[in-house]
């Protein structure tokens, strides 16, 4: 596991805007490209930036990476092991310079996985990702916020190149293990805090429509029972194939749509 210590030359943090359209959400994280990056034997995955909010939180995932060096006695699962396992090169991108203070993450963490097999390239490389997803998933644990789970799936597996994103996908689907999946943001009224909107989407008219796709839809936030410790709250929609799931995002935003032209609440945008 190498450990670059070149820290990126962008340190402008963001910058918080309000937006009223429901295709306000950036998808930014998602790769621009659906093949494997600049050449077919190397994959570059992004780790949430929520995960990563200030130094100690970079810190605790950079060492539940590549194992801590003080008291881990459990044996547990490391980059290094994913490595020997799928027969890749894991570089984890992380400056570990004591130049930013210790409530100011320094630029995210990400990792550059380079295919050693020629002959075994997208198998090796999607193993690799599957593998690193789970070790992130077990962080997910670690830190007590389950109900984020599945936004920290669909990210990761979002900024990564490969064949589980189908490439003619309106709603920007992943496959996650035997289903499909994707992500649409909530708006909210700022008024005493962020106070998200979604109970619409609970009602017999969406789920209905729901059903008839074979999808499935999921309102993560602590009001909807799916308490999140990091991330805003969200909708997961999943379904068995990415046609559906882009036709059930459709049928989401066109509820928040109508939502939203009878109330005040709005988009956070990110610019």
């Amino acid at each position: 596991l190498v450990d670059l210590s070149t820290p990126a030359n962008n340190n402008a943090p963001y910058k918080p805007d309000i937006g009223r359209s429901i295709n306000s959400y950036s998808h930014d994280n998602i790769s621009s490209s659906r093949g494997m990056g600049n050449h077919d034997t190397r994959m570059e995955m992004k780790i949430p930036v929520w995960l990563q909010r200030d130094r100690q939180s970079q810190r605790d995932l950079f060492f539940h990476l590549i194992g801590s060096k003080l008291k881990d006695k459990r044996g547990k699962r490391t980059a290094n092991h994913v490595e020997r396992e799928t027969h890749c090169c894991i570089t984890m991108n992380y400056n570990k310079s004591p130049g930013y203070r210790d409530n100011v993450a320094a630029p995210p963490i990400s990792l550059t996985i380079d295919a050693r097999s020629h002959t075994s390239t997208l198998r090796d490389l999607n193993d690799a990702r599957e593998k690193i997803q789970e070790l992130l998933l077990d962080y997910m644990d670690v830190i007590l916020d389950g109900g984020s789970k599945g936004r920290l799936i669909y990210e990761v597996a979002s900024s990564c190149g490969g064949d589980h994103r189908p490439r003619a996908s309106t709603s920007y689907a992943v496959r996650a293990n035997d289903s499909f999946m994707s992500l649409v943001e909530l708006p909210f009224l700022s008024q005493e805090g962020r106070r998200f909107h979604a109970s619409f989407l609970l009602q017999h008219p969406v789920l209905i429509r729901m059903k008839g796709l074979n999808c499935r839809i999921k309102v993560c936030g602590d009001e909807f029972r799916v308490p999140l410790k990091f991330c805003d709250p969200h909708v997961i929609i999943t379904g068995r194939h990415w046609q559906d799931v882009d036709r059930a995002v459709e049928i989401v935003k066109d509820a928040i749509g109508r939502h939203m032209s009878k109330c005040s609440c709005a988009f956070l945008l990110l610019s």
